[in-house]
């Protein structure tokens, strides 16, 4: 989807798996019909969330290690539109607007970057060739998962 000038994707975080969906609504029922627990994280696409905060002023840097590959490999942000679930349901404290208006995006696979499975990714690419030059410009061999966007098959 398309919202405040970038591309998104949900990635679907739960028990060392994940998914992409490119809307709410199919993240939404994916889950409740696996009754999944974990979480559900909105990404902006080919952009790392790092560059992201930083760009929207929701991070900035304060000391020299925030500059640095390990850092930025880890980084994630609580700015990050998200909501926690448990046995296929909403946390209902959280409220997701999905009112936005959306210029959905049509995708195969991502490409999600991480420093280890299980936590959260620090980039979504829907290119190799972007991928690979910002991993070659944080001279890092980080982990690369690649997940089929939509794919609603059950576990």
């Amino acid at each position: 989807m398309k919202r405040n000038n970038y591309d998104w994707i949900w990635i679907v975080s739960s028990t060392l798996r994940y998914w992409a969906f490119s809307d709410l609504k199919k993240t939404e029922e994916f889950i409740q019909k696996n009754s999944l627990e974990g979480t559900a994280t909105l990404y902006p696409l080919d952009v790392p969330v790092y560059d992201w905060a930083i760009k929207e002023e929701a991070f900035s840097v304060k000391k020299p290690h925030q500059q640095e590959a390990k850092f930025i490999l880890n980084f994630s942000s609580a700015s990050q539109p998200h909501f926690h679930f448990k046995n296929g349901s909403w946390n209902s404290t959280e409220a997701i607007d999905d009112k936005i208006e959306c210029e959905y995006i049509v995708l195969q696979q991502v490409f999600c970057v991480m420093t280890r499975l299980g936590c959260f990714p620090s980039a979504v690419f829907s290119d190799k060739e972007k991928l690979n030059s910002w991993v070659r410009n944080l001279q890092s061999d980080p982990h690369i998962i690649t997940v089929k966007v939509n794919s609603t098959s059950q576990l």
